[in-house]
């Protein structure tokens, strides 16, 4: 965050997955969600900020935050997307 309170990034949602990799794109969103009790959408400006539904972020121990982060990090990186 900066000074004003407001973040030093902006951020646009929205990728690609072929139709054939669409199954192992789910599995993976689910077996995230489900190592984290995440029952709602992973909106990135409350990940990022821990607001909203990710509030409880902040109750974490710095370990825990760490595991999570690197968790989320795996997640999104090891998606199969489609590049253009």
């Amino acid at each position: 965050m900066n000074c004003q309170g407001r973040a030093f990034w902006f951020a646009l949602g929205g990728i690609l997955i072929r139709e054939a990799d669409e199954e192992k794109a789910r599995q993976a969103y689910d077996n995230f969600c489900a190592e984290w009790g995440i029952t709602y959408p992973l909106h990135s400006v409350e990940i990022r900020n821990l607001t909203g539904n990710f509030r409880w972020l902040h109750e974490l121990p710095r370990e825990d935050l760490l595991k999570f982060w690197g968790s989320l990090q795996s997640f999104l990186l090891d998606l199969p997307i489609t590049s253009w």
